[in-house]
């Protein structure tokens, strides 16, 4: 790669995903004094990189988070529907009120405690709720 700007950019990216002077310059065929010196030029450019990565990462996890609930709260209510159908002196009655308890149990722990931010007399106090899952 020659000496523009779309590699300058290229050397961005890559450092700021954690690659290596090394393996940055036998990528983009730039040696690594050169490397190192846009290092300390393009620092804030690498820095805000690496927080890009990070909110696109932290968006995937919460995404697969989301999805997750969603399929522990539908199994949740299987649960819940095959249960208000059966008699509870039946041992599978059982398996079936033990399961919807450790659903209930994984959605509560998953979710966790909301914290709302009120105003009052000058001051921001922080009131936390134990859970929004019911």
């Amino acid at each position: 790669m020659a000496n523009t700007q779309d590699t300058r950019q290229k050397f961005v990216e890559l450092r700021a995903r954690g690659f290596s002077y090394d393996k940055i310059a036998k990528q983009i065929g730039i040696s690594k004094p050169t490397l190192i010196n846009w290092s300390k030029q393009l620092s804030i450019d690498i820095q805000n990189m690496r927080k890009v990565e990070e909110e696109a990462t932290l968006q995937q996890y919460a995404a697969g988070k989301k999805h997750g609930l969603e399929l522990l709260d539908q199994q949740l209510k299987a649960v819940r529907k095959e249960l208000s159908t059966r008699d509870y002196s039946d041992y599978k009655t059982n398996e079936l009120l033990e399961l919807a308890i450790s659903l209930q149990s994984k959605l509560t722990n998953s979710v966790g405690s909301m914290v709302f931010i009120e105003e009052g007399d000058g001051l921001i106090q922080l009131n936390q709720t134990k859970s929004w899952v019911a």
